[in-house]
């Protein structure tokens, strides 16, 4: 199934630089992944006749979107963490649909019961109660005749950026199937790239009310995780969401980036830097690794830090990356190297704010600390 509107937004880590993320498949951090899932809720214990839950958004902490593909490096300020909302985008011919009926659970669509939803472990579900969710959430992803060639026409517009034309069009589509869950969590993505977290939220919800064991579940997981995370929600509630998606898709590196943002969201620096390490599979350098070498320089790992750095720079010459590195090898005491990384970055008194590294970059508190240092050798 897919969910996503495709190059609305990139599925990347709460925290990243800007980098432009390819429109025609997945997005994230990357550039260009292979397509995601939707979001949804946090399920809980509760055996009733509805079950809600999914997301469509990984962090990493990535960014959320606007009518335009995101670039990666963006964030969005939400209190002390930047997110990323992870949209992933799908395949027209490869989306089944979700839909609502006798499911077992409902998802905490407002995480009244906090402490039941952040504990909730999709293993807890028996086998037949599993079986039944996803063949209820293969139910409702698959689509045929005019509900299929409108859900390809939303896509082909949000691609284009006629947003107008496709929230229209996804209407259209709730109004004639309201059980398909991919046009709810695919409008999801676009009040989620407008930052209307709340209606994000609320499409999400029915979305994985609809189809909440579907293949792609993970993905809305993400996202949900990461738009309540962007909304000022309690980062447990984001973490339960990220939890759950790393059941339902284990070792993913965007799962585990976007709980690795969530883990510094929390001050949990070592949560993070395991998350981080697991999400580095291969030598495909990523934007969230700029993060990944700033959590390492929050735990006294510089040498570490900079190394991770180093690669980041020869893939993505970026001053979000020379800025970090500047102020590590000042810590370091290695000034002429730090003045180096420093001439490298644009728009540096940017840099110098304070305000701009807290709450537009997110940056550790170490290395907040490091740039005040650097600023004031500098005057």
């Amino acid at each position: 199934m897919s969910s996503f509107i495709p190059g609305l937004t990139c599925v990347a880590p709460l925290y990243a630089f800007h980098v432009p993320c390819a429109v025609p498949t997945r997005l994230q951090l990357r550039g260009t992944h292979k397509d995601l899932g939707r979001t949804g809720h946090v399920l809980t214990k509760r055996r009733v006749k509805s079950f809600v839950a999914r997301a469509d958004v990984p962090l990493p902490l990535a960014s959320v979107a606007s009518s335009t593909p995101l670039n990666a490096f963006n964030r969005i300020s939400v209190g002390i963490a930047g997110v990323a909302l992870a949209i992933a985008l799908s395949n027209a011919s490869t989306f089944s649909p979700h839909h609502h009926g006798d499911a077992h659970f409902v998802v905490a669509s407002a995480f009244a019961e906090t402490e039941t939803a952040t504990n909730f472990s999709v293993s807890s579900l028996s086998v037949e109660e599993r079986k039944a969710l996803r063949e209820e959430s293969r139910r409702h992803t698959r689509a045929a005749g005019k509900v299929a060639q409108n859900f390809a026409l939303a896509r082909r517009q949000a691609l284009a950026g006629d947003i107008p034309e496709a929230l229209s069009t996804y209407d259209a589509i709730t109004k004639s199937d309201p059980d398909f869950a991919p046009a709810y969590s695919n409008r999801g993505n676009i009040f989620a790239a407008q930052k209307k977290f709340d209606q994000a939220i609320t499409e999400y919800d029915r979305s994985l009310e609809l189809a909440p064991l579907d293949n792609d579940s993970w993905v809305v997981f993400v996202n949900r995780g990461v738009t309540k995370l962007a909304r000022g929600d309690d980062p447990y509630i984001a973490l339960a969401d990220m939890n759950i998606a790393n059941e339902l898709r284990a070792g993913n590196d965007i799962i585990l980036s976007n709980r690795a943002g969530v883990w510094e969201v929390m001050g949990k620096w070592d949560n993070a830097i395991r998350d981080y390490q697991a999400a580095l599979q291969s030598n495909d350098v990523q934007p969230f690794w700029e993060r990944y070498g700033l959590v390492l320089f929050q735990r006294n790992k510089s040498y570490e830090a900079l190394s991770i750095l180093k690669r980041v720079a020869t893939r993505f010459d970026v001053s979000d990356v020379h800025a970090a590195m500047a102020v590590i090898y000042f810590d370091r005491g290695d000034i002429a190297e730090a003045e180096t990384q420093w001439s490298l970055v644009d728009r540096p008194r940017l840099f110098e704010s304070k305000k701009f590294l807290v709450s537009e970059r997110k940056w550790p508190p170490r290395a907040v600390e490091a740039m005040e240092n650097f600023r004031k050798v500098k005057e």
